[in-house]
């Protein structure tokens, strides 16, 4: 199950520098790392299948959780997905990263 956090305890783009990294690493994309390879090709398979326009990683975390062959990533390891796809944040010290198509700064 998925750790929440009261507002003012989410993680507004803690780096591993922050003594705060390891409580929030859920949400940090290094955690994308905890991913076994099989997953990590499952969700690169979802992501290149196509998105949603302007969906952030929030959003997306579920919609791929919902899908057919989707499992529990958290918000993090979909934000470290997405990078591993070539996408790039908006702004990455939000909670929910908004991506950039491939290629755009």
């Amino acid at each position: 199950m998925s750790k929440t956090y009261p507002k003012d305890e989410r993680n507004y783009g803690s780096s591993p520098g922050n003594p705060t990294w390891v409580r929030y690493r859920d949400n940090h994309p290094e955690s994308y790392e905890d991913l076994t390879p099989a997953q990590k090709a499952v969700v690169a398979q979802w992501i290149e299948a196509g998105l949603p326009a302007g969906a952030g990683s929030y959003f997306l975390k579920h919609s791929f959780e919902e899908s057919q062959e989707g499992f529990y990533i958290s918000n993090g390891q979909m934000k470290g997905a997405m990078l591993a796809a070539g996408f790039t944040a908006v702004d990455a010290t939000a909670f929910s990263w908004v991506f950039r198509a491939r290629g755009d700064r």
